[in-house]
């Protein structure tokens, strides 16, 4: 489900268009706070290899100050 949302982002974004997501880099499952549902990180392999295939460019690779781990991408 991740890659096909992925995909979908690339097709409705302009060739230079900006995608900024946050997943942990290392592939895992937990309990989303707000609504109790299972979240599940691919992993930045996995993440990295799906933004390629969907036409975007890594651009970079962050954390904020709750160690939340940030992919910003365009699309080309």
């Amino acid at each position: 489900l991740q890659e096909l949302v992925i995909h979908r982002v690339a097709g409705a974004l302009k060739t230079g268009g900006p995608f900024l997501f946050t997943a942990p880099s290392q592939p895992c499952t937990w309990s989303d706070l707000l609504t109790g549902h299972e979240s599940v990180s691919l992993g930045r392999e996995t993440y990295v290899r799906m933004l390629s295939s969907a036409g975007f460019t890594l651009l970079d690779e962050f954390d904020d100050e709750d160690e939340n781990h940030y992919y910003a991408a365009a699309s080309v």
